[in-house]
């Protein structure tokens, strides 16, 4: 249920307005600080006509001060209730905000604006929403749909600790019992998740009742990496209908599953718990499932198997993010009442996350810690704090006030002690006051004639850009963080790809965050607002200054051919298709030698210049899983990880085999355990003021891989002091661009940036201004995977052979 407070409504002081009220704010009510959410609004329109155009707004300030009207045009029907959801970025705690007003607007037609085809007329009516609602930038989230929670609530707040794992790293909230009501009918609006559990059928978890819409919003969210888990229930035979259910086509492509009902759930003890002493239900239900016959590759992908060697989790990939499929029915009630299934045992296994999720007591009852407390002050590292920074455009302000200064200088000399001088020498002191006239008239033309000589004539964009694409998806996705240099005056019109060339749903473009700092300055002082629409926030028209705009970009499409990433490659004549094959540890080559490396194959790129600093991660599967046997701080998957030591340009083929040659460190490469490695990414920071980190600029590209593998790295280490191994990683502007799923299942994982100067540089991201491409300069991070062929863990319990 929504707050109470949020449920207040306003209307206008006219006897034909509009009753607002705050529906959701954000699925599940839970919406984020610095990321997209949607609000939903409950609207009741108290006029006289049948119908009228409303204008819905939230208007949001941006940091020069503008302010960013999200608006929706919606079609009211008098005396009814309806419900409209709104989208925009919520602004953070750093903003200096308290709230945001929402306003309706009777709406006009105009002209004037093609876009919206009206334009706001009179206040019909206003609400106001709190932003102390948020959860802070630093949390991620998860959505269960449905009442379950089935155990994922120990990845959220533990103890006197809300804000982080107290033997981890990233708290997630968990945006439980949501009903196809809370569904957006955009991706924006679920962009925040970072997984989507779907674990009831029944009522207003029916799948079935999901309009056009809000299945496309949930398809376009996975497409552009989010992580759809569907645990199926009891009775879920609602799932496989093609016929009233519009999610089914993203389900595996599976034969129609073997049931088995009073299924004994001890054999599956390993999977679902570490404890030995735990009664487990003896009616479970539970579903196995085979590819089907037409199965494309990634479209049916075993995760997990039980100890019989049968399928229980399958994963289908959808562009950038999955679906996976659950078989057994994790909200059967013995399950619930033993407080199963452990998160560390079987969820870890499935969304890729590590760590022991215990509370600062039962860490200190196990004597992880000596005590509780010390789990309180471990040392932040906010590892994408300075993005916005890589951006600045510091260099072009920096020659205008130096070139300021110097006019300023010369003037001031000629003017003054200098120009004084030469005309007593030359017995002119008379004529002082005219020369010092003549002398203001010039360099009031010097002055002018500079400031229109430094001033940028051409467009120009610096960025940062997290791009990220799967082997054989047909999406690509990024995030890009802008400064684009407008030189001119009036209105900008900044735009990604058109209708014809979009990926899944709409692109988003918005301002970066509004600081405190920004506000408290004004802003510009001609102030001005401009609209957006909120549900295809792809193209915004901002007050333009002949200086800089800072956006960030999230993007999704097939990109272009100056921007291919990574693929395998064969040897001329091959007819099979190239591939990448993980070797076994104890495979002979034809000619009777062993196979020293884990990856065959070879990769090419062309991407527009050299791969820096590559990162190769090897995932040859998930660890066997032990009857009462626990993770801890361990990874749940044999992972190693390859640092090639040369760029690896562009057009040049690239050996796994001596990539991932076993054995001793050859030619430069370091090959190492993934953990060792993740534990370095996190030892190498610098202490910064207030008992924080400062991020060292000479690092980006570490922090960068350590902001990809974030849920993989490595758990807190307590000694007799502070140390590095207590740090604790945050994140506030990267959340969802991480491999955290990979981990779960054989990949390849390649991690590298691509860095470019020059009029000639290009931006994987195809930003217009007023239509037209721009040079884009700066750094690209690729995250780029190739799925291995599937090989789910051994399940070994009591008595089964070694």
């Amino acid at each position: 249920m929504a707050l109470a407070a949020a449920r207040q409504a306003h209307a206008q002081d006219v006897p034909d307005g509009v009753l607002l009220e705050l529906g959701r704010f954000g699925p599940g009510n839970v919406a984020r600080e610095g990321s997209w959410t949607g609000l939903r609004l409950d609207v009741t329109d108290q006029g006289l006509s049948p119908q009228r155009e409303i204008v819905l707004r939230v208007r949001v300030p941006d940091p020069d001060g503008d302010e960013a009207d999200y608006d929706r045009v919606v079609t009211s029907n008098a005396g009814l209730v309806q419900s409209f959801w709104l989208y925009f970025p919520v602004p953070t705690a750093g903003s200096g905000l308290d709230s945001l007003e929402v306003v309706a607007y009777e709406a006009e037609e105009s002209d004037s604006d093609a876009r919206f085809g009206f334009r706001a007329g009179r206040v019909l009516g206003r609400n106001t929403i709190s932003l102390s609602r948020a959860i802070p930038a630093s949390s991620g989230v998860i959505g269960v749909v449905g009442p379950a929670r089935m155990g994922l609530d120990d990845y959220g707040p533990a103890g006197n600790i809300s804000s982080y794992l107290p033997l981890g790293h990233e708290v997630s909230r968990l945006a439980s019992g949501l009903e196809v009501s809370d569904i957006p009918d955009r991706w924006q609006g679920l962009s925040a998740l970072d997984v989507l559990c779907w674990t009831s059928t029944r009522g207003e978890a029916d799948p079935g009742q999901l309009t056009t819409d809000k299945a496309r919003a949930v398809r376009d969210w996975v497409e552009r990496g989010g992580h759809l888990v569907i645990v199926l229930p009891s009775v879920g035979q609602e799932w496989f209908s093609t016929v009233g259910n519009p999610l089914a086509p993203l389900i595996p492509n599976i034969k129609t599953p073997r049931t088995i009902e009073g299924f004994d759930l001890n054999s599956y003890r390993a999977m679902l718990t570490s404890d030995r002493e735990t009664r487990m239900p003896t009616n479970g239900v539970v579903r196995f499932f085979e590819p089907g016959e037409n199965a494309g590759p990634g479209e049916a992908m075993p995760v997990l198997n039980d100890p019989e060697g049968r399928c229980i989790v399958m994963r289908r990939l959808l562009g950038a993010g999955a679906v996976t499929l659950v078989g057994v029915d994790l909200n059967l009630s013995g399950l619930r009442a033993a407080g199963l299934p452990d998160a560390e045992v079987f969820w870890h296994r499935v969304l890729g996350r590590r760590g022991q999720l215990l509370t600062p007591d039962e860490a200190a009852a196990k004597g992880i810690v000596q005590f509780p407390t010390r789990l309180e002050s471990r040392v932040p590292i906010q590892l994408d704090v300075d993005l916005e920074d890589q951006i600045a455009m510091r260099g072009t302000a920096a020659m205008g006030v130096a070139l300021g200064f110097v006019v300023f200088l010369l003037y001031w000399l000629v003017a003054g002690p200098v120009g004084y001088m030469l005309l007593g020498r030359a017995g002119m002191k008379r004529h002082a006051w005219t020369a010092f006239v003549g002398s203001v008239a010039a360099f009031t033309v010097i002055s002018w004639a500079a400031a229109t000589a430094s001033r940028p004539h051409k467009a120009s964009i610096r960025h940062i850009t997290l791009l990220h694409g799967v082997y054989g998806q047909s999406t690509q996705r990024a995030r890009s963080w802008m400064a684009i240099l407008t030189p001119f005056y009036g209105q900008a019109e900044v735009s990604t790809a058109p209708a014809d060339e979009a990926g899944p749903g709409s692109n988003l473009v918005a301002p970066l965050r509004t600081s405190a700092a920004s506000l408290a300055l004004g802003g510009f002082p001609d102030n001005r607002s401009y609209r957006v629409e909120s549900r295809q926030p792809d193209e915004i028209v901002f007050p333009a200054r002949s200086t800089v705009k800072e956006l960030v970009v999230d993007w999704a499409g097939s990109g272009d051919e100056g921007w291919s990433l990574p693929r395998p490659i064969g040897q001329p004549g091959d007819l099979e298709e190239p591939r990448l094959r993980a070797t076994a540890p104890d495979e002979f080559k034809a000619d009777g030698t062993r196979v020293d490396y884990e990856v065959e194959g070879e990769l090419i790129h062309n991407l527009p210049a050299p791969l820096e600093d590559v990162l190769v991660l090897v995932n040859t599967g998930q660890v066997t899983m032990f009857d009462g046997a626990q993770l801890g701080a361990n990874l749940s998957a044999n992972v190693l990880a390859f640092e090639l030591p040369d760029p690896w340009p562009p057009g040049t083929r690239l050996s796994m085999a001596d990539v991932t040659r076993r054995g001793a460190t050859q030619g430069g490469r370091l090959r190492q355990r993934a953990s060792a490695y993740l534990e370095s990414l996190l030892a190498s920071e610098n202490p910064g003021p207030a008992g924080g980190i400062r991020p060292d600029e000479r690092r980006l590209s570490e922090r960068l891989k350590a902001l990809a593998l974030f849920p993989q790295l490595g758990p807190p280490e307590f000694g007799d002091g502070p140390g590095v191994r207590d740090r604790l990683a945050r994140r506030d502007r990267t959340h969802g661009y991480d491999l955290g799923m990979w981990f779960t299942q054989p990949s390849v994982m390649v991690l590298g940036r691509v860095s470019q100067s020059g009029r000639e540089a290009t931006s994987v991201v195809p930003v217009r201004l007023g239509g037209d491409r721009v040079p884009a300069e700066g750094t690209t991070f690729v995250i780029w995977v190739y799925p291995l062929d599937p090989a789910p863990p051994e399940v070994r319990t009591p008595g089964s052979s070694e």
